[in-house]
């Protein structure tokens, strides 16, 4: 009896303190739970630093796209929606974009063209998935050891699309962005990095110069066209060769940062056009100049690549360089270093 009587206050007690910790007790620790996931969820664009539209998923993959910049595919669609936008020499003395979109996106951008083989040295870093219109053998294999994920109009053709339908010309491909974002979640792409471009106030003014205007030529030669961008209305404003870069809606090309970024340029000697053109070669070993333009000043520093491969900008002190929310674009431009030189004036 004494046994049993014993056993009881047991059950008891043991209940009380059951009911207790359901009923405003401590409860235990979820290691992940709802709050906790909430708290660690981008709130701002992990490329802009801007707040999304209504309806975007910030967790999701970003997509490159690469666009030509010849006179004939002027004016083009997409990059005035492109979260960073690079811009490298390829043949011929012309320039090529490569896009970038993760929180903004549209139906139309291109015209689509061909990927190069030193795509992934910047593009990795923000995205795996890339849309191109197709590459030689080479290329190719460059991309896919570098685990890039390929989407081009040989194997998606919903998400790439020719307008007019049927033709085959270079300037005739474009690219559906919003149904590439979301091929590029059901392959797996990664999200992108947080916190690979720091956004913040403008440097004071004892680090900065004003600048209205900045001259760019890829290429010391009479066949690249001479690139400008002035500071007006409060951003910055694209020319090309004396005339207003434009997209197809009507608008000018215009970016809150501008970011030069030096790189070692040279002729690859097995990698050409259909021309006979040798293709740039793009070095991103060590370190170079950097050149951050916002607010009508201009913040003087060097890049380098960190253990992940991802750029890192920083001025002459070593802090790293803030961005003004919104758009970067970000000029590959050939350094003094290389045999191919180009030209900033500022």
């Amino acid at each position: 009896m004494q046994s049993n009587r014993g056993a009881g206050i047991f059950v008891a007690a043991l209940l009380l303190l059951v009911s207790c910790s359901n009923n405003g007790g401590p409860a235990p620790k979820a290691s992940h739970s709802p709050k906790h996931a909430i708290a660690s969820a981008p709130t701002t664009c992990p490329f802009t630093g801007r707040k999304p539209a209504k309806g975007v998923d910030l967790r999701r993959p970003a997509i490159a796209v690469k666009i030509e910049n010849s006179p004939q595919a002027r004016p083009q669609s997409g990059l005035d929606h492109a979260d960073v936008v690079f811009e490298e020499l390829v043949e011929g003395g012309i320039t090529r974009f490569a896009a970038i979109f993760q929180c903004d996106s549209v139906k139309k951008a291109g015209p689509v063209r061909s990927a190069r083989f030193d795509d992934p040295s910047f593009i990795k870093p923000l995205t795996l998935g890339l849309a191109f219109a197709g590459a030689n053998a080479i290329v190719t294999k460059s991309l896919t050891a570098h685990h890039m994920k390929l989407f081009t109009d040989f194997n998606d053709s919903k998400a790439l699309y020719r307008v007019p339908p049927g033709n085959t010309s270079d300037h005739s491909l474009f690219a559906n962005v919003k149904l590439l974002l979301k091929q590029a979640a059901a392959r797996h792409v990664p999200r992108p990095p947080l916190h690979l471009f720091r956004f913040g106030a403008p440097p004071t003014a004892k680090k900065v110069k004003k600048v209205k205007k900045v001259e760019l030529k890829f290429e010391d030669s009479t066949v690249a066209e001479p690139i400008t961008w002035r500071w007006k209305g409060g951003t910055w404003r694209r020319y090309e060769s004396g005339t207003p870069f434009m997209a197809a809606d009507g608008k000018q090309i215009t970016t809150p940062n501008l970011l030069i970024q030096e790189v070692s340029v040279k002729l690859s000697k097995g990698l050409v056009d259909i021309a006979g053109n040798p293709s740039p070669r793009l070095s991103f070993s060590g370190t170079g100049k950097a050149f951050l333009f916002r607010g009508g000043s201009v913040l003087k520093g060097r890049w380098r690549r960190s253990h992940s491969g991802a750029f890192r900008y920083s001025d002459k002190n070593g802090h790293p360089f803030e961005f003004a929310p919104g758009p970067i674009w970000i000029e590959l431009l050939p350094s003094e270093k290389g045999p191919i030189k180009g030209t900033i004036h500022f």
